[in-house]
């Protein structure tokens, strides 16, 4: 935000329950099928700082079936979750409209088959993530090669 006032660029003005949606769409998972680190911080030798032996192995959990109703609850989890991402991409077409004063117009391109080729974009977006792109002379260069 702060550099948008440098730059004297107006966002559009959330209300509370856009706010509270947005947290909710950005720290959304399908916890049902989520397997995080903090599943290692919530378990019960953790949370009672009973020493682990390192001398035996790790096991994990693997199910082999599923309730049916465990199923439906990952669709309705899956489902409130692509709402909440419908609604943030409204208010980011709105942001964009205001930003650059033109209609957010977008069109999907459809392919048949998605080419390996196409690996090199998540390879630059995590490059970029983790600081190693510094500047569009960079992103260039990859595309070069």
């Amino acid at each position: 935000m702060k550099k948008g006032m440098k730059l004297n660029l107006h966002y559009q003005k959330l209300t509370q329950d856009q706010e509270e949606e947005l947290n909710s769409v950005t720290t959304s998972r399908n916890w049902g099928s989520h397997v995080p680190s903090s599943l290692v911080h919530s378990t019960y030798k953790k949370a009672f700082n009973i020493e682990v032996d390192i001398d035996k192995p790790i096991f994990i959990t693997e199910f082999k079936n599923y309730q049916g109703i465990w199923l439906t609850s990952l669709y309705e989890e899956s489902f409130k979750n692509l709402q909440g991402y419908k609604g943030l991409f409204e208010l980011v077409k709105k942001d964009y409209e205001k930003l650059t004063g033109n209609p957010c117009i977008i069109k999907c391109n459809e392919y048949p088959v998605r080419d390996i080729s196409d690996l090199k974009i998540p390879k630059i977006s995590y490059a970029i993530q983790k600081k190693e792109i510094k500047n569009i002379e960079d992103i260039k260069d990859l595309y070069k090669t």
